[in-house]
């Protein structure tokens, strides 16, 4: 047996307090939406961010995008959101974009944005997200061209919870 050098004891201290901040400092955020029904021909889409992690996150500490496929013809309520086209009107996107303007809390869910939308028929994982913070990209991996556009086939699938 070799004996323990002062190097080792160093290293194997500065292992266990990473592992102790990254278990502290968990950033997990993701984003949900309920469906309802406004009238007979329009429903409301409501977004919320979830935040699971453990980091609180400040009043316009997380920039958001969702995109919502064109055939849905949605419009924003809300008058600091961006909306933007992202491909063709036939087969595109619109990006639903904007700073959150209130804190998002470990543990809770904070709604951000309603978006009106002419069908209630959306498929699973059509409605696509990504979040941008300090810490990062949510989902984690999400990368851009050099033009600024996200990968899509990286991009978070929204849970649309239908409401009756």
């Amino acid at each position: 047996n070799k004996p323990f050098e002062a190097s080792d004891i160093r290293k194997s201290i500065v292992s266990a307090i990473a592992i102790i901040v990254r278990k502290t400092t968990k950033i997990e955020l993701s984003v949900a939406a309920r469906l309802k029904k406004e009238s007979e021909s329009s429903y409301l889409l409501n977004f919320s961010i979830k935040n699971s992690g453990k980091v609180n996150f400040k009043s316009q500490e997380i920039y958001f995008h969702i995109f919502i496929p064109t055939n849905f013809l949605p419009n924003v309520r809300g008058n600091d959101i961006r909306k933007t086209l992202v491909g063709s009107v036939e087969d595109g996107y619109y990006n639903f974009a904007g700073l959150l303007d209130t804190p998002c809390f470990p543990g809770r869910s904070t709604q951000f944005c309603t978006v009106q939308i002419a069908s209630k028929e959306l498929q699973p994982n059509s409605v696509l997200y990504f979040l941008s913070t300090a810490h990062g990209f949510f989902p984690k991996g999400i990368k851009h061209d050099q033009a600024g556009n996200p990968e899509f086939s990286a991009l978070g699938k929204v849970i649309i919870e239908t409401m009756t």
